[in-house]
This record gives C-alpha cells, sequence and structure tokens, in this order.
C-alpha cells in the first residue's frame, strides 16, 4: 500500500532535516519524489538516504532547481531500509518542498 511519507515539507534551514525514518520491521520502498520550488530564486538540494549504521546507502548529488520549477528524480528501486532514513539538505532555508511517498 502506497503512504504519504512527508508532505510539502519545506526545510527552514540548511542544515540536513529527516524527511523519514523506516521501522524497524521492514524497508520501505520510495514510489514517488517531488521536489518544488515555489520562490523567485534557483536553488539546490541533495538526498541521503541511510543505513540503520548511520552510513548513507543513496546520494543524490545537489541538484538544482530553478525558480518556480518541479523536479521529479526517479527514484525507483529505492529503498529506505529497516531503521534508515531519508533525509534532504536544501541550499537556501525556505525554498524547496518535498513530497515523498512509499510503499509499506
Amino acid at each position: 500500500m502506497t503512504i504519504s511519507l512527508c508532505n510539502s515539507v519545506k526545510p527552514s534551514t540548511t542544515s540536513e532535516l529527516t524527511l523519514y525514518t523506516a521501522g524497524s520491521a521492514a524497508g520501505v520502498p520510495i514510489t514517488k519524489f517531488v521536489a518544488s520550488n515555489d520562490t523567485g530564486a534557483a536553488s539546490t538540494y541533495s538526498v541521503r538516504i541511510y543505513g540503520p549504521t548511520g552510513t548513507p546507502d543513496h546520494v543524490r548529488p545537489v541538484t538544482v532547481v530553478n525558480r518556480y520549477k518541479v523536479d521529479i528524480p526517479n527514484f525507483a528501486g529505492c529503498v529506505i531500509p529497516p531503521n534508515g532514513r531519508l533525509a534532504v539538505t536544501v541550499g537556501v532555508a525556505n525554498s524547496i518542498s518535498f513530497t515523498v511517498a512509499g510503499d509499506v
């Protein structure tokens, strides 16, 4: 069943923000990931999927989202492992909002 992991979360700082933490029972496949910039200036973001040990298993490098644009990267096959987490970092605070869905 696909559920919302986070809906329109907009980081208020440039520090790393955890969008979702998986439980201990099973990993969570990402089915949808949208980064939306609704400001008048371009901004950047990066994504990390951490394993239970705190080491990133999957990293999306810095990506530019131009003003008033949406980025929908292909995360097909990416799984947030059990006790793992999905985290993002933005280049400009309050610039990009994230919506993520997954199968649980």
